[in-house]
């Protein structure tokens, strides 16, 4: 018995995609199927042969977008700082919620550019800083302008 493989479907709506950006009609974008996998449809395809027509879709011109996934951090110590970081945008503390902001804070801080190269002590330090900047009431520039 042959076994059938299912069709990934992200892959299958890359191929699409790539249909639309390279403005290919149904009959010419059935044709180049039919050509590189002897199939006429995408979702009959195994991921082999998803693939092979990525790859000729690529050839033809096609430039999928790269994928972009937020800045992750490999130690505990360093999420909790974004975590921390966030809370400060959160309660406007800080107007900046970037992970570049924070990198340019711990850099002045500690002279090393991302949380990730924290020695343990320095990275403990630096938690408990950003808790006490947390505890700390809060006071909008409007606020304080209107003091003076």
């Amino acid at each position: 018995m042959k076994r059938k493989h299912k069709p990934v479907i992200s892959q299958v709506a890359k191929i699409k995609i790539a249909q639309k950006q390279l403005g290919m009609d149904d009959a010419s974008y059935r044709s180049m199927l039919q050509r590189v996998t002897g199939k006429r449809s995408a979702t009959e395809l195994t991921v082999t042969e998803q693939h092979q027509v990525l790859a000729e879709l690529v050839r033809l011109g096609f430039r999928p977008k790269p994928v972009h996934k937020g800045k992750t951090y490999s130690r505990p110590t360093s999420r909790k700082l974004v975590m921390l970081w966030q809370d400060l945008y959160q309660t406007g503390h800080v107007s900046n919620r970037s992970n570049a902001a924070l990198c340019q804070w711990v850099s002045r801080q500690t002279g090393k550019g991302s949380p990730d190269w924290l020695e343990p002590a320095e990275a403990a330090r630096l938690i408990e800083a950003l808790k006490a900047w947390l505890e700390r009431p809060f006071i909008s520039r409007e606020e304080s302008d209107a003091d003076t």
